[in-house]
């Protein structure tokens, strides 16, 4: 009926026991609640595949493509593995040897995105149903790879840019799931045909993909090879299946246009103008050798100097490109058989035949010229049936119209009635 005198003692004991209990409650909660915070933020965590359409200027006519990882636990952030200074010192040399240096870098996608759309360029944006492993493990090594000791590489346009290293990562996340399903896709257009779309609306770098680039550059190519191209990529990557556990979803669920472009599409102009101009040029030089035929070798000795001299420079040109660089696309080059550097050697005939003598060793010179025909008309025969020698055509028919004008101005007489043979002093 009575409370104890020692009650307050009592209840005072009572809660001191129960205060370590509780306090330890009350971390355990505070622990789970971190932790499932900390889950949340993980799940939280995304990773689209950006895509931006061609630009207005040379360096962007194939467009661009970027990762971007989304979630609280990482802000917002776009991985960039295109980036290069344009205005180095011999940057033509160094692309063209194949040692231009690219590197990637991480930056918000607010950022980002400003820059694109000054540009006017449209953004596509695909987002990546990959599972919490896949997108830690794709993160870590971005994030390796745009620190100071390995952001940098050396850029090859076709195996190794901003889209083939998206790719890479991709298949490498999913357990190869990205090659797998294109595997089955049948071969597509060659390099060389994607670069002449590419840069149709400028007509000297079409001449120069016409004759600098060699074999490598016309086979056909996969899918997986073509997603150099930021757009391959992207629709590539939407045809992509993952199979886990069992079940089988696509990689994204689709394209999502994040932004348009507000100008006309960048992309103009004839892709085979280039083609055209060198075979307009081989076309009038042989015309030029039938209505000259019978005119004084000396002016026709003239202008096959004229024409010989910029065919040599080439030649050389051709000669350095493939022995200085590391690009197996400029290594390979048939136009080298038909138009050799040893062309050289025909410069003391000529002189000779434009001061009015006959040219020395006649019948070294004119079997040379025999087989510089023979190999030219070969390769120009070959070209379009077998693989093994495939190239444009108009080059090998322009160097097989530079032999004939070299025959016309050493080997052909001024008039119909002059005995065959090399020409001699004109009266």
């Amino acid at each position: 009926m009575f409370r104890s005198l020692d009650w307050p003692a009592r209840a005072a004991d009572r809660t001191r026991g129960r205060r370590p209990a509780r306090f330890a409650s009350l971390l355990l909660v505070g622990l789970l609640v971190w932790l499932a915070s900390g889950a949340a933020l993980a799940a939280d965590r995304r990773v689209e595949l950006l895509v931006f359409s061609p630009g207005d200027d040379v360096f962007g006519r194939y467009g661009h493509a970027a990762l971007r990882v989304i979630g609280p636990g990482s802000a917002d952030r776009v991985f960039n593995f295109g980036i290069t200074d344009w205005t180095k010192p011999n940057y033509i040399r160094d692309f063209l040897t194949g040692r231009v240096r690219f590197w990637g870098n991480v930056k918000p996608w607010e950022r980002a995105r400003k820059s694109y759309v000054k540009w006017d360029r449209t953004i596509v944006r695909y987002p990546l149903e990959l599972t919490q492993d896949e997108v830690d493990g794709l993160v870590a090594r971005m994030e390796r790879d745009v620190l100071p000791e390995h952001r940098e590489y050396v850029y090859d346009t076709f195996r190794d840019n901003c889209a083939t290293r998206l790719r890479d990562y991709l298949d490498t996340a999913t357990g190869g799931a990205v090659r797998r399903s294109l595997a089955d896709d049948p071969p597509g257009p060659s390099y060389r045909e994607d670069v002449r779309v590419a840069f149709a609306a400028y007509p000297g770098l079409l001449l120069l993909t016409e004759i600098i680039p060699g074999l490598p550059l016309d086979a056909p190519r996969s899918t997986w090879e073509r997603m150099y191209r930021p757009a391959v990529l992207g629709d590539a990557i939407a045809r992509v299946q993952v199979t886990r556990g069992g079940v089988t979803r696509p990689l994204t669920a689709g394209p999502i246009v994040d932004r348009q472009r507000d100008g006309p599409e960048p992309l103009t102009g004839w892709p085979n103008l280039g083609q055209a101009i060198i075979g307009a040029a081989a076309a009038l030089l042989l015309g030029w050798v039938a209505a000259f035929r019978g005119r004084p070798a000396r002016a026709r000795a003239t202008v096959a100097l004229v024409l010989w001299a910029p065919a040599v420079a080439l030649s050389l040109l051709l000669t350095v490109v493939a022995v200085g660089t590391i690009w197996p696309d400029m290594q390979q080059n048939w136009l080298l058989l038909a138009l050799p550097p040893t062309d050289l050697a025909l410069l003391p005939a000529l002189r000779a035949v434009r001061a009015g003598r006959p040219p020395r060793f006649a019948g070294a010179v004119r079997a040379y010229l025999v087989f510089r025909a023979a190999s030219s008309l070969a390769l120009a025969g070959l070209a379009p049936v077998v693989d093994l020698f495939a190239g444009p055509l108009p080059p090998r028919l322009l160097a097989l119209a530079v032999v004939a004008a070299l025959w016309s101005a050493l080997f052909v007489p001024a008039a119909a009635t002059t005995a065959a043979g090399p020409v001699g002093a004109e009266p």
